[in-house]
């Protein structure tokens, strides 16, 4: 998952909690202008309001989640740059401890191309 597509579900999450919340205030509206049945209104009045704090935690909940994603997210990329240096500096001390023809012999197993392979066949002198 790309942090374009976390931003996105970050985004319609919160639109649909703001959308619950919404119609929850709404409902709660419409209880107190109605006054026919009130113990049936206070029900309805209790339930709305236990739903009101429910969607304002599930925000909470939603966000802290989002917020652990980015992190790791943000590890594996740190975890993976990490390797990357480690790696090419651990090949260029193999390649120092090698003879011109075990360098040749090495880069065919990695499938690396050597130097003298690649396009480039500029000399510098």
């Amino acid at each position: 998952m790309n942090e374009r597509r976390l931003r996105e579900i970050r985004s319609q999450t919160m639109d649909a909690l703001n959308e619950v919340e919404a119609l929850v205030d709404m409902a709660l509206d419409e209880a107190r202008s109605q006054s026919d049945t009130e113990e049936a209104l206070i029900f309805v009045r209790g339930r709305l309001t236990e739903a009101t704090r429910s969607a304002l935690h599930l925000r909470s909940q939603v966000e802290d989640v989002l917020d652990l994603v980015q992190r790791l997210l943000a590890e594996r990329r740190t975890a993976q740059d990490a390797f990357e240096a480690g790696w090419e500096g651990r090949y260029h001390d193999l390649l120092a401890r090698l003879s011109g023809m075990e360098i040749g012999w090495l880069q065919a197993v990695l499938g690396i191309e050597s130097d003298d392979d690649q396009e480039d066949n500029e000399k510098p002198f």
